[in-house]
């Protein structure tokens, strides 16, 4: 009997098909402005952001090329 899991994939290789262009996630966000960010990340429940986390992003002015590129 073999176990499966669903391998981890990361998400500059995640895609939305649009007609027939096809977007990773990575080039979604990079499109974001700092406001489209803060609300596309207050979305997202699973990564436990609070309000004062996100009161960072908006204070260093934190758009969505410049979040892609943070490591901290």
């Amino acid at each position: 009997m073999s176990k499966t899991s669903t391998p981890y994939t990361p998400a500059s290789t995640s895609t939305t098909v649009t007609g027939n262009e096809m977007f990773s996630l990575a080039d979604e966000i990079k499109k974001y402005k700092m406001k489209e960010l803060i609300d596309f990340l207050r979305k997202k429940k699973d990564l436990g952001l609070d309000d004062d986390d996100l009161e960072i992003f908006r204070k260093r002015k934190i758009a969505g090329r410049t979040f892609l590129k943070m490591d901290k």
